[in-house]
């Protein structure tokens, strides 16, 4: 007995469900199929009436979990020098979180060379991943290594050492990863600049040498090292480039690559030079920018990238679109001069408008209705210094209206709620703050209570929105999406110099819904894209809150037939399910772009009715507790130029930020309440700067020796001229063949006495 759903601390008893075992033929028709048998992609249910009416519903089907269709070390390759380990996975239903990636069982991150000290033989690179739907597998790449020795150290002389003797004594670390003998070759370094370049802006990382629609830098003077000068790529959504052809003299062995520059600590910038024979660009090496200072990029380049008397470079700048930036302080929100605007998304409050109508006396009733009008009153004494540009309530907004009332006081008690629900969010709407919200499964039938006669339309219908549209700034109500229905609607405006559409579906979403949703984002493709929905995310199982699964019936719906073909979705916003996650997906859709899935449901969150004041007129023990979480909200703070949203969450009411401890399950750390999250704006772009590039060119070889794996290599370098500069580099050597060159080092000999 109770709500007959989720249940409540203060629902009073008023309905039994009772089940009969009828004794009759079946009615109707049943089909069961097993969807883990069928192949992956879209199928069409339909049943045909004995009068030939066909009703039909989309049915998606993803039983693989994510592949492999990229990687570096590649599938049975073998490395001979270090590479940044990159792999692509490709999934049906997106990725979600970042893959679990082991090479030889210890733990390795994305970007993160793969070869120094890497041992000769084989050896495994296992990539975890999940998607969207739960399916897991690990997929597990093998390849070779032909012993690459660790990066030469304790150089001397020391880069940038002045007054070294002419006959100078060259010295280096040395190391091979099996213990072996290790020849380090001593070679004079000629510095040599590009004497051509283009640069552009590509959809993804370029597969042929000219890239179409590239610009010439023109002059190539900036690029020399220590000039103080430096090349700026043009801004890109996608991928900025660079590329330049470098000059090499003479018939050499392992020169080294170098770039300098900048770029910021969120991107990543990639040195790439064109293999000659798999005809496409290699990446040697690759970071994320540096916090401070700039950002350097070294490799060795062998014969397979030197064609002729020239290597061809590739710079790469892009945007991982990850889930790893550091987040702020967590008692408190965002400077308001730190981001542009700002949006308030809450739901499910469904327990607060039920205790605002159900409870005994008036005084207790107050203290439910508070909970919940505390979020729309602070929104609005904020909404100025706060820049909020938009309100979403993602549905339940009360308790009751799951099913059709089956007596007079149920109906009178649904209508109380919604008196409640509407009573508080009109504060927003006299305040002229734009706000949008759709139906829970609570408010309206559990999905079957539809059309302009729908009870919620009689609170929350079109001329509802379109009266209070007439008070808002910058934005404007888009219309329900039939004549009289507003469960499903849109909501336009503008902040931060930037243009959102936002297309609100309530609960039970069926195929003609989403395709009017779809023809919505694809009219407004233009505009920033917002999608609420009540259903859409399970919680997470994780401690942060991270990789949340699709929850159902919405869920993979929404996605396959809104989010993965509108680029320009960049946010979901949902409730319905009991908890917290959160996903950052950064390769969506055939156009590859990032979205944003958030779901913040905190109804089932409890607070003691001391705390609440109700031990006196309520009669509560103090340690009752009771389910207020609903009272916190999300306040999401974006700044446009950085392309990112600053998360936190907080109750009015209990005047307290974070709702991780109210949680009686303990699921989560904090982590879930407290986020700094990158957002795919149309804003958010990739750029970066060169100071130098160049090709250390081994001229002439000093002088090399063999020694004892750990030891420090030395030959002298003699007759140099007094008061001269030299560019010197160290080249290691395995005995299988791997190589590993030093970074290149420049000093000055004293001058003449």
């Amino acid at each position: 007995m109770g709500d007959g759903n989720c249940g409540s601390s203060t629902t009073a008893l008023r309905e039994v469900d009772l089940g009969f075992q009828v004794d009759a033929p079946a009615g109707g028709l049943r089909a069961d199929v097993d969807t883990a048998t069928l192949p992956d992609g879209r199928h069409v249910l339909a049943a045909t009436s004995a009068t030939g009416e066909v009703s039909t519903r989309a049915l998606f089907t993803d039983n693989t979990a994510p592949v492999v269709v990229a990687s570096t070390p590649a599938e049975r390759s073998t490395l001979t020098s270090s590479a940044p380990l990159d792999v692509t996975l490709e999934d049906a239903s997106g990725v979600i979180g970042d893959p679990e990636l082991r090479l030889d069982g210890k733990p390795i991150a994305p970007g993160e060379l793969v070869g120094p000290g890497l041992g000769a033989g084989e050896h495994l690179l296992a990539v975890t991943a999940k998607d969207s739907l739960g399916n897991t597998a690990t997929r597990e790449i093998r390849f070779r290594s032909a012993g690459i020795p660790d990066e030469p150290t304790d150089l001397a002389p020391a880069p940038g050492a002045t007054d070294v003797p002419t006959d100078a004594r060259l010295e280096a670390r040395v190391g091979d990863p099996d213990g072996g003998p290790v020849t380090a070759t001593f070679s004079q370094a000629e510095i040599l600049t590009p004497a051509q370049g283009w640069q552009g802006s590509a959809a993804t990382v370029p597969t042929t040498m000219s890239v179409p629609g590239e610009r010439n830098v023109g002059s190539t003077r900036a690029l020399a090292p220590g000039d103080a000068r430096v090349l700026e790529a043009p801004a890109s959504r996608d991928v900025a480039y660079q590329r330049y052809d470098v000059q090499v003299r003479g018939r050499v062995e392992a020169p080294v690559l170098r770039w300098e520059g900048t770029i910021d600590p969120a991107r990543t910038v990639t040195l790439r030079a064109w293999n000659l024979r798999t005809q496409r660009w290699d990446a040697l090496t690759g970071r994320r920018g540096a916090v401070s200072g700039s950002t350097v990029l070294t490799s060795t380049v062998d014969e397979r990238y030197i064609d002729g008397q020239q290597v061809h470079v590739l710079v790469t700048g892009e945007d991982p679109f990850t889930d790893d930036i550091e987040p702020g302080p967590k008692d408190g929100f965002a400077d308001p001069a730190a981001y542009d605007f700002s949006l308030v998304h809450f739901t499910d409050t469904q327990y607060l408008s039920e205790g605002a109508v159900e409870q005994e006396t008036a005084e207790e009733r107050a203290v439910w209705e508070k909970a919940y009008a505390d979020i729309t009153r602070w929104v609005a004494g904020n909404a100025a210094n706060r820049k909020i540009a938009y309100v979403a309530h993602t549905g339940d907004i009360i308790e009751n209206n799951i099913r059709r009332p089956t007596t007079p006081a149920i109906e009178e008690q649904v209508i109380g709620e919604f008196e409640v629900s509407s009573k508080a969010q009109r504060t927003l709407d006299d305040a002229g703050i734009p706000n949008g919200v759709v139906a829970g499964n609570h408010d309206n039938w559990s999905g079957t209570d539809n059309g302009p006669d729908a009870l919620y339309n009689r609170y929350y219908g079109p001329d509802r929105y379109s009266t209070a549209a007439g008070r808002w700034r910058d934005a404007s109500y888009g219309g329900p999406w039939k004549p009289g229905d507003n469960q499903n609607h849109v909501d336009l405006f503008t902040a931060g110099g930037l243009d959102f559409v936002v297309v609100g579906l309530s609960y039970g979403v069926t195929r003609e819904e989403a395709e009017w949703a779809d023809s919505v984002f694809k009219q407004y493709a233009d505009r920033n894209g917002i999608l609420l929905s009540h259903d859409y995310l399970r919680p997470s199982s994780s401690p942060d809150g991270r990789g949340a699964t699709f929850a159902a019936p919405d869920g993979s719906l929404l996605y396959n037939t809104i989010v993965a073909d509108n680029p320009n979705v960049f946010l979901i916003l949902a409730g319905h399910e009991h908890g917290v996650g959160t996903n950052v997906k950064p390769d969506v859709g055939e156009v590859g772009n990032g979205v944003v899935e958030l779901l913040a449901d905190y109804q089932f969150y409890t607070v003691s009715a001391d705390r609440l004041g109700l031990t006196e007129v309520g009669g509560y023990q103090p340690s009752d507790q009771l389910r207020f979480g609903a009272s916190f909200f999300r306040m999401l703070q974006f700044d446009v130029d950085r392309g990112e949203m600053i998360v936190d969450t907080y109750s009015p009411f209990l005047d307290d930020f974070g709702a991780t401890e109210f949680d009686t399950d303990l699921r989560y750390n904090g982590q879930e309440d407290n986020m700094v999250l990158p957002v795919d704006l149309t804003t958010r772009t990739t750029r970066f700067a060169t100071d130098s590039i160049g090709l250390y060119n081994p001229v002439a070889v000093v002088g090399d020796t063999v020694v004892a794996s750990g030891e420090v290599a030395r030959v002298t370098w003699s007759g140099r001229r007094p008061g001269s500069t030299y560019a010197w580099i160290v080249t290691a050597r395995s005995a299988g063949g791997g190589v590993t060159s030093s970074r290149p080092s420049v000093f000055t000999t004293a001058g003449r006495s």
